[in-house]
């Protein structure tokens, strides 16, 4: 192959290596937005805290997780976590 046909090649294959990726990091998002709101909506605030917890991983400006993770520390009476 050319160098530039190598060129291309190799582009092309990052490109769809970072696509592929943000593609899980969304869907793993998802799936931790859900978790997040079905156990603080059972009450289970540690297991709700672990689920926006890594939810702020992937995404630390994520609000949905800043906003229930403040509610969390409040409920727990931190107030300055919260």
């Amino acid at each position: 192959m050319s160098a530039r046909r190598n060129k291309i090649a190799i582009g092309l294959l990052a490109a769809l290596a970072s696509h592929a990726g943000f593609a899980a990091e969304t869907d793993s998002g998802k799936a931790l937005l859900e978790q997040g709101k079905y156990w603080q909506a059972r009450g289970n605030n540690p297991r709700a805290a672990e689920a926006w917890g890594r939810l702020l991983l992937i995404d630390p400006k994520q609000p949905d997780a800043l906003y229930n993770m403040g509610l969390l520390a409040l409920d727990a009476k931190q107030l300055a976590s919260a």
